[in-house]
């Protein structure tokens, strides 16, 4: 809990009680966990094809959710095992999970390119 001057239970800021945890990027509210993701896929954009990139519309995956897609709909892992290669927790996969499925089938309904990029995440090993 916040002390009056905005500083954690320690003093030294506002996330100075958070130990142990692993956040990337800048903090913005709650700060997120970085996910773990195995590597960079070989193709990062896909386009219907007979429709000129001028008028296409681009629906962005990011890396943590196409690692997520990748990891419990190709490999046919469970989620909870999923979510410790990535770090993360189960409820956490299962949004980010949510979230990609409805990117790629608005994508594919609607004839949109998909790009994959960005995100919150670390490469591991």
């Amino acid at each position: 809990m916040p002390n009056r001057d905005g500083t954690g239970p320690l003093g030294k800021g506002p996330l100075s009680g958070r130990r142990g945890m692993r956040f990337c990027g800048a903090v913005v509210g709650r700060p997120r966990i970085c996910r773990r993701i195995r590597g960079r896929p070989d193709v990062t954009y896909f386009k219907p094809a007979g429709i000129r990139m001028i008028d296409l519309k681009e629906v962005v995956l990011a890396m943590d959710e196409f690692e997520a897609i990748r990891l419990v709909d190709f490999e046919g892992i469970e989620q909870s095992v999923a979510g410790e290669k990535m770090k993360i927790s189960q409820p956490t996969l299962s949004r980010l999970l949510k979230s990609a499925r409805n990117k790629l089938a608005g994508a594919i309904t609607n004839g949109n390119a998909i790009k994959i990029e960005g995100g919150n995440f670390k490469f591991s090993n």
